[in-house]
């Protein structure tokens, strides 16, 4: 299959790539500057396109002669990220009707009830788009992905390991009495399966929540890495540290852009749990029998140092050259 992957140099997509060639498939690797494919391992192995997701013209220019999308394009960098993401949803949806597109994945974030922060609703906004479209779309919603160079885990990472750049830390662990929201963190490696299986899959227009097999509190979900990493930690509970404040601090740690960080602890007062029945129909329809990344294992898999998980014949949990958030990551630009 000719699979057009969006958002190839990103932390996903540039795991996602690699092994795409190595199941058969012939892949289309975009960015707005073809050229900043170059250092990736899988370079050599693809198509490289140029690919702007807020221009029509690119996008139309990109989709056409392609039979699937895999979209990873997730643009919080910008103040109005949101209606960005919107126009580059339906961009998509149009570009993929009128070249016969047959099958769009998408990988967002789970969707809890309720009010929802702008990156959350923003998610739920591109989902829906898609579906509204004719190309029938899978969308992959996931919570906490673990893999070092994922920003949600190198956040966690972070605010364990304390303040950078300090000899010696303190073994006090500060958690924000707001920080209380349930999750499910889920393996990249669980990830990159099911968005594997979804190029595959004739299930048409469908919505699945991924996730691992365990639901935490954020605090526990703190206190489970420090053990893995072999930390000692105590945490205490802080009454003024609102998220604006947090999204700032991992900004620091991370070197992640403050913006971004800012939108995605906006967003951890929700609960990022699945829902069973949407999980149980994952397993069902994409995952049949497959075997979920334990997350104590997910961990210690993503505290190894060395290699390239770009390529396919490594661990993706290990980090990559090209990861742009992370201890001595290097900024990509996407």
């Amino acid at each position: 299959m000719r699979v057009l992957v969006t958002g190839a140099t990103g932390y996903l997509g540039s795991r996602l790539v690699s092994r795409l060639v190595a199941d058969g498939h012939e892949v289309v690797a975009t960015s707005r500057d073809p050229r900043r494919l170059g250092p990736f391992s899988w370079a050599d192995a693809v198509e490289h396109a140029r690919l702007d997701a807020h221009d029509p013209v690119s996008v139309n220019t990109a989709v056409r002669g392609v039979e699937a999308v895999v979209f990873l394009v997730h643009g919080m960098e910008s103040p109005d990220f949101a209606r960005l993401d919107g126009y580059a949803a339906r961009y998509l949806a149009g570009a993929a009707a009128r070249h016969d597109v047959r099958r769009i994945v998408y990988v967002s974030g789970l969707s809890p009830a309720g009010p929802l922060s702008r990156h959350l609703a923003s998610r739920r906004e591109v989902e829906e788009v898609l579906a509204a479209g004719p190309v029938p779309s899978i969308t992959l919603r996931a919570s906490m992905v673990v893999g070092a160079g994922s920003l949600s885990f190198e956040s966690l990472r972070a605010s364990v390991r304390g303040v950078p750049g300090l000899p010696v830390q303190p073994p006090i662990q500060p958690v924000p009495r707001w920080l209380r929201a349930r999750l499910q963190p889920v393996s990249v490696s669980d990830v990159l399966a099911a968005v594997r299986a979804a190029l595959g899959s004739d299930v048409g227009h469908r919505g699945y929540d991924l996730g691992g097999e365990e639901v935490l509190r954020y605090p526990e979900l703190l206190a489970r890495y420090a053990r893995v990493a072999g930390l000692t930690r105590v945490q205490v509970p802080v009454l003024l540290a609102p998220p604006a404040l947090a999204g700032e601090g991992l900004a620091l740690a991370t070197g992640a852009p403050r913006p971004v960080m800012r939108a995605l602890t906006a967003s951890l007062r929700h609960d990022m749990v699945c829902d069973p029945a949407s999980r149980a129909a994952l397993r069902r329809d994409l995952l049949r029998g497959h075997d979920f990344v334990a997350l104590d294992e997910a961990f210690r898999r993503s505290r190894v140092r060395g290699d390239d998980a770009t390529r396919a014949d490594v661990d993706p949990h290990l980090r990559a050259p090209t990861d742009a958030v992370g201890p001595g990551a290097r900024r990509q630009v996407r």
